[in-house]
């Protein structure tokens, strides 16, 4: 059965890889019809399956990984709107956020966006490096939520800039509290052509919550750097969690990082690597560290098929291995 797996997920990449570039009149009609400045549709659907011998949580099977319909545009007067919705995770409401441009250096945005803080977060699902965002990212990062956003660029210096408020509650619609998660972004890009890009980013963000008995505050973190050149890229980032709750409970400090590469072996082929880690108590020793190996083929502009294949280096028995895979079709 184990041999099994591994010749259908060989043939399937052998089968993507023949594939040749063709072209492509049904999306170029689709984006006629659909890619418009005021009207943008985006539709984006990932199956996945996920396989290891032996197992400590979940099971080995098939699932929807993403299916997702976005809406956006500009509009007269500096205006433009995203509607992104999900039929599989709960709020389906994922992104509702409306736009005032006043100029390049300033633009406002309400409504429930991506927090401005982790990089890995604010990369649209269907572009992501490896099937899973890094495994800290999840657990330490904050996500989407309710708030104001003020962002705009520094003239053509390559920097750019981000903060708001926030609610602090994630998905739920509305504040549990009279607290609010403030978050800050400065990002810096430099990208003279297709082949060459530099990207650094730093940011920081505060959430104070009120609990039943006590109350939390938190204080994050986060750097990230990715590089390319030819073709070669290379990235990383760092995030760090302090947090403190009355009640005599002690300070608990979190921490994650990935350092990740990756190679265009062929035009439709990119060979990846990463190694992550995730602590949640660094007082503790109970980091969690896993070495990815990857592949990603584009067969099409609209479709692309991910395999990745995890070894935990404190379970390094081929048991626990994990293969995950993705095909996705992303209009």
């Amino acid at each position: 059965m184990k041999n099994r797996h591994i010749i259908t997920l060989a043939a399937l990449i052998l089968l993507s890889m023949t594939l040749k570039a063709q072209d492509e009149p049904l999306y170029e009609k689709f984006k006629k019809t659909f890619k418009q400045d005021y009207l943008n549709l985006e539709l984006l659907t990932q199956f996945a399956g996920d396989y290891r011998s032996e197992r400590v949580t979940g099971n080995n099977g098939f699932f929807i990984g993403n299916l997702m319909v976005s809406f956006s545009g500009s509009m007269d007067q500096n205006f433009s709107y995203l509607i992104r919705t999900s039929f599989i995770q709960s709020p389906a409401i994922l992104e509702a956020a409306l736009t005032y441009k006043f100029n390049d250096y300033l633009a406002v945005t309400t409504g429930r966006q991506r927090i401005p803080f982790n990089t890995e977060i604010l990369i649209y699902e269907a572009n992501t490096d490896f099937v899973n965002r890094a495994n800290f990212v999840s657990y330490l990062a904050p996500q989407r939520d309710l708030g104001v956003l003020l962002h705009g660029n520094f003239g053509k210096s390559g920097f750019s800039y981000s903060a708001g408020a926030f609610n602090g509650d994630g998905v739920q619609n509305g504040n549990s509290d009279d607290n609010l998660l403030y978050s800050g972004r400065l990002k810096y890009l430099w990208e003279p052509d297709s082949h060459k890009m530099i990207e650094l980013a730093g940011a920081g963000a505060y959430n104070k919550t009120r609990l039943a008995a006590s109350e939390k505050e938190e204080t994050m973190f986060d750097m990230s750097a990715r590089l390319k050149y030819g073709r070669f890229m290379l990235s990383g980032e760092y995030l760090f969690v302090k947090a403190k709750q009355t009640g005599g409970l002690p300070e608990l400090q979190s921490e994650g990082y990935h350092a990740s590469a990756g190679y265009m072996a062929h035009e439709k082929l990119y060979i990846m690597l990463r190694y992550e880690n995730y602590d949640p108590a660094k007082s503790l020793g109970t980091a969690e560290k896993n070495v990815i190996f990857g592949l990603n083929i584009l067969p099409s502009s609209v479709a692309a098929f991910q395999f990745n294949y995890v070894v935990n280096t404190e379970e390094s028995d081929f048991r626990f291995h994990q293969i995950l895979a993705v095909f996705q079709i992303s209009l």
